[in-house]
């Protein structure tokens, strides 16, 4: 990202200081927060963004267990396992809730961000919501968006619509049920067991890549062999079949792939479609054990086939 004049800066930040908005919950969430005045809700995640500087307001659900347990991997050490640099930590309270707040640094795409991240949550789920913005507008924005997360409030006990938030829908197929949802991404798993087991356990993860000035790239099959090879956890991966589809008169691609898992060394079945769309494109994976695909072949096209668009 360019370097802003500090002509620009004061220009598009000024009306920022001392403005919140009022408080608004986050589609697909339990989480209010009075959002600073220039940071607006997007479709592209679970909260804000202020397009000009990158700066963003995301929350997400975050699964593996009760607060008390999850809030240990926010330690320096679990933090720094995850490329980025702890550099406060404080303990507060949201709405009666036990909550801490952290200030991190991370290097993304050549640019250092800033990160506040407060995590709260109850025996039950834990909740993360992170404000992140360029380190060179530290001075600008980071008292502005600290006083964003500590205006949050979380409402435990409202109840859902599963599907909210999300730009589209799929159908569950055969034993692939809905397990989960982090974020834009939708996650289907056998008999809706969520963490899976292993990786040998058949699951399909759906999401959606939305963003202003993308462009459709001119060869999306070079496109979508780079987006499977960039699949964590995933090596060697070798590509079995592959062919245009069109699913919900939108242009995409779909690769059949083996690969190994890069924890056990299993050899693991993995079916990827990209559709395309003007605003960005959206990304089916499914994963199984090399060995069961023929089982799930069947449910992966029907769940793929099963996508709207909202």
């Amino acid at each position: 990202m360019k370097k802003l004049t500090s002509i620009l800066l004061t220009f598009m930040l000024v009306s920022l200081n001392g403005h919140l908005l009022a408080k608004e919950r986050v589609p697909g969430t339990k989480v209010l927060i009075d959002p600073p005045k220039e940071f607006i809700a997007t479709s592209q995640f679970p909260g804000f963004m202020m397009e000009s500087t990158g700066s963003s307001i995301m929350v997400n659900r975050i699964p593996g267990g009760p607060y008390s347990v999850v809030v240990k991997g926010f330690s320096p050490m679990g933090l720094a396992n995850r490329g980025m640099q702890f550099r406060s930590r404080e303990a507060i309270s949201i709405n009666g809730t036990e909550a801490v707040l952290l200030q991190v640094s991370q290097n993304a795409y050549g640019t250092e961000f800033l990160k506040w991240m407060l995590v709260l949550g109850d025996a039950q789920e834990t909740v993360l919501v992170v404000a992140s913005f360029p380190l060179e507008l530290e001075q600008q924005l980071a008292e502005i968006l600290k006083a964003a997360l500590l205006s949050v409030s979380w409402d435990k006990s409202l109840k859902l619509n599963f599907f909210e938030g999300l730009t589209f829908t799929v159908a569950e197929s055969g034993s692939l049920q809905f397990a989960n949802k982090i974020g834009s991404n939708l996650f289907l798993t056998e008999d809706g067991v969520f963490p899976v087991k292993d990786r040998g356990t058949a699951m399909v993860i759906v999401g959606s890549s939305l963003s202003q000035g993308w462009q459709v790239p001119t060869d999306i099959q070079t496109f979508s062999q780079q987006r499977l090879r960039q699949t964590r956890v995933l090596s060697a991966a070798k590509v079995i079949s592959e062919r245009a589809v069109n699913i919900d008169a939108l242009q995409g691609y779909l690769i059949q792939a083996s690969a190994v898992d890069e924890d056990t060394a299993q050899e693991l079945f993995i079916e990827q479609t990209i559709l395309f769309s003007a605003d960005g494109y959206y990304i089916f994976q499914a994963l199984v054990a090399a060995d069961r695909k023929e089982l799930f072949l069947e449910d992966f096209g029907n769940i793929e086939t099963s996508f709207k668009r909202n």
